[in-house]
This record gives structure tokens, sequence and C-alpha cells, in this order.
């Protein structure tokens, strides 16, 4: 389930050697948070939105490797919100997200997989790039298109 209008979805790939990186995310805007601290309490959102981020990679992980997977992801998507230069209503604080994000990292698990993710190595780079890339497609086509919000 979700709080964003499907019709704005974006998917990115990235390949590696011995892997390919596949991401779709779904954006809206309309619940926007920051992860800045604040002065003020948090206020109820005032319309629905979120942005939801499902990532495969295509190659066994460990389990430490798919924690550094999900980090990677979070960051993209953070930096992608940022690029937008959009700010809280109420305190000009950056938006970096919205209150009810959503990561999904889908890889096989095997404590023989790949040790580490992290944005040093090949896999972790490629996750990053197409994390980055869907969330901000995703994210302009609902500042681009209010009812998708």
């Amino acid at each position: 389930m979700t709080a964003a209008d499907l019709r704005g979805f974006a998917v990115a790939q990235r390949a590696t050697d011995d892997a390919t990186v596949s991401v779709i995310a779904t954006g809206g805007l309309g619940n926007a948070e920051s992860a800045v601290p604040s002065a003020s309490a948090p206020q109820e959102a005032a319309h629905v939105g979120t942005i939801n981020v499902v990532a495969v990679i295509g190659r066994p992980l460990t389990l430490a490797a798919q924690i550094e997977a999900v980090s990677i992801v979070a960051e993209a998507r953070t930096a992608a919100v940022m690029g937008f230069g959009l700010t809280m209503a109420d305190d000009e604080r950056p938006v970096t997200g919205t209150g009810t994000d959503c990561i999904l990292v889908a890889a096989p698990g095997d404590e023989a997989g790949l040790a580490h993710c992290g944005l040093h190595t090949p896999i972790g780079r490629a996750l990053a790039e197409a994390a980055y890339e869907s969330v901000r497609d995703t994210c302009a086509s609902c500042l681009r298109a209010p009812s998708l919000r």
C-alpha cells in the first residue's frame, strides 16, 4: 500500500561486472518532512504522499551488506529530494523526505554472499546511482503534476 499515485513511478537500473541492480520508486511529497531538528512539535500532515523505494540486487549479500544497502538507498533518496531545494513551510528546514517513507532492499541472503555493499564497492555505487535516479525522477514527476502529490 502507498499514498503515492503510482502513475508517477520511476525505474532505474545499473549493472556491475557480476550483478544488476534495479530500483523502482514512487514519489509523493504532500507529506514532506525534514530530518533537521526543529524547535516546534511535529504537525499532522495536511496531505498524503510518500516516497517508497524498492531495490532488487541480483547478488547474494550477507545480512551486514543488506543493512548497508538500506543505508545507501536512504542516503540516495535524501540527496535526490534535497536536490529540489524544497523547504518546510513552517520554519524553512530543508525537506529530506516524507514522514512515511519506506525502503525495501531485496537480495538473496547468504552468509557466504558479498560481505560489503558500501559506496566504495561496485554494487554499492550502482545501488546509489539507481536509487538516486529513480527517486529524482519520480519526485520530478510529482512536482510537475500536482495530482501526483
